[in-house]
């Protein structure tokens, strides 16, 4: 992870902390959710890019590194608030328990099941179900020409708009905000952002000035702020509304690598590794 962007992190964990855990910044987490997405498909592009790129990539590694990743910690934390589920349990909520220890609750359009047992761990089913599928997602998109990239955004921006304008607003939450294949787009926006920043990277032949990065930085982390908070009744489960300060806000932050050195905030990460 690139150290500026490690520092960020700990930033947007905060702001998802003062919306759950303190609920005094309602916007936060939708907003701190759709730069994590975001963040996820540019830093795994990065990372396993060459990777996938080699005949020699081996799917079935990579998909077995990922669950031991993301599953013993899961099933504790299922563990951790089952004696306060046992309460209520009846044999009803058995296929729900299956499908969240599976990480599969999000392809449930219900709350009650997406937000069953631990219910924090819809995030995780999609990061799950985004790792699955990157390998192929990644290659189409990189393999695709200048136009077959165009074809591929503007056909995510199309469903896009045809499902939102489709739903009724009381199903905003559950397909717009929780479904994975909605957010998919969220990470599918990271990997396009990755690649841009690649060919920027390749390109950049003059140095970033530490003091003006900072500033701008710090001005797209508050403008982010500021529309969160004025959504947060409304848009606010749209995550593109985000997508644009959050890819300058990445790639910004990328491109300089100076930010703090990305020194501060690794503790937060604790918190983010638990809650997420």
């Amino acid at each position: 992870m690139i150290k500026s962007l490690t520092s960020l992190r700990g930033i947007f964990i905060l702001f998802i902390f003062f919306h759950h855990c303190m609920n005094i910044y309602p916007g936060g987490g939708s907003m701190a959710v759709t730069f994590f997405f975001v963040l996820g498909g540019f830093a795994m592009t990065l990372g396993y890019k060459d990777k996938i790129t080699n005949d020699e990539f081996n799917y079935r590694q990579y998909l077995t590194r990922r669950c031991i990743k993301f599953f013993p910690l899961h099933w504790l934390c299922i563990l951790a608030v089952m004696p306060l589920a046992l309460l209520s349990f009846t044999w009803l909520d058995v296929p729900k328990l299956a499908l969240n220890a599976a990480l599969l609750q999000t392809w449930v359009p219900i709350q009650k099941w997406y937000f069953s047992f631990n219910w924090v761990s819809w995030y995780l089913a999609n990061t799950m179900f985004f790792a699955v599928v990157f390998p192929f997602v990644f290659r189409s998109i990189a393999g695709a020409s200048s136009k077959g990239k165009g074809l591929i955004a503007a056909v995510m921006a199309i469903i896009y708009v045809v499902v939102t304008v489709s739903i009724p607003e009381e199903k905003y939450h559950a397909i717009l905000y929780i479904s994975p294949y909605m957010r998919l787009m969220d990470f599918v926006f990271g990997i396009f952002l990755a690649l841009g920043y690649l060919k920027l990277k390749e390109r950049q032949s003059f140095k970033w000035n530490s003091v003006v990065n900072q500033v701008v930085v710090f001005s797209l982390i508050a403008i982010l702020f500021f529309e969160s908070y004025l959504l947060s009744k409304t848009a606010r489960l749209i995550a593109p509304v985000y997508w644009i300060p959050v890819a300058l806000l990445i790639l910004i932050a990328s491109l300089s690598d100076r930010i703090w050195g990305g020194k501060i905030c690794y503790k937060t990460n604790i918190y983010y590794a638990l809650a997420n």
